[in-house]
């Protein structure tokens, strides 16, 4: 499923609910405020009505720097099918829809081991098996590649140019301890901080009004009318 439909899908859903938030919020600030004076009969329903899409883009800002921040350090945007992953010196791992259609991608964009079964990296290479007991070796220095591989002839290869033990594994566990290693400030977890706020904020606000209706009908004054500069 490609970004832009998944996007397209977040979108829609997230104005259904905030209209429908909106519609049932300002029905319960009409009904409460319902014996006001028309002005603060009409601010509480502005204010319970422009919560929800107040929050929807507070959060959908947070989504938005988390994507450009994840694409700027070579992941995905973190939404659809597709995972992207830097594996050092310009290679990047590839998965779409399955790790079973993972894949690296040379510096210059050229795929190479589609549909891997593990790989693996370090500082001087890149190595992936391509199928059962075969494997590929990416030399990072020098770009060269070397195919059809045995486990042996690979840690061998691997020794030769400097790097560790070969470390083998699935391309989701790569890709998911790429993710943890690097880290990142998560904006979305601000915007959905701020959006609380902004909701007790509100919420606070509306109960400010409500408490003025009570006391002044109480008193059986009404409420004050806005005062004219």
């Amino acid at each position: 499923m490609g970004i832009g439909f998944v996007l397209l899908i977040w979108i829609c859903v997230g104005l259904a609910a905030a209209a429908f938030a909106s519609l049932v919020l300002g029905a319960v600030a009409w009904r409460a405020f319902e014996a006001a004076p028309a002005h603060a009969r009409a601010r509480a329903r502005i204010t319970a009505c422009a919560l929800p899409p107040a929050i929807l883009i507070l959060a959908g800002i947070g989504l938005v720097l988390d994507a450009a921040s994840a694409e700027k350090r070579g992941f995905d945007p973190g939404f659809g099918d597709y995972r992207k992953a830097p594996l050092g010196s310009g290679y990047e791992l590839h998965m779409l829809d399955s790790p079973e259609q993972a894949g690296i991608a040379t510096p210059g964009g050229r795929q190479v081991a589609h549909g891997l079964l593990r790989l693996g990296h370090d500082d001087a290479c890149v190595y992936a098996e391509t199928s059962a007991g075969r494997f590929l070796l990416l030399d990072k220095r020098t770009r060269a590649e070397t195919a059809e591989l045995s486990a042996d002839e690979l840690e061998t290869a691997v020794a030769r140019l400097g790097g560790s033990r070969p470390r083998l594994r699935t391309a989701s566990a790569v890709y998911q301890e790429l993710r943890e290693r690097e880290g990142s400030v998560k904006f979305l977890g601000f915007g959905l901080l701020a959006a609380a706020l902004l909701t007790i904020g509100c919420g606070w606000h509306l109960r400010r009004l409500y408490r003025r209706a009570m006391t002044n009908m109480e008193r059986d004054a009404g409420w004050p009318t806005p005062r004219r500069a």
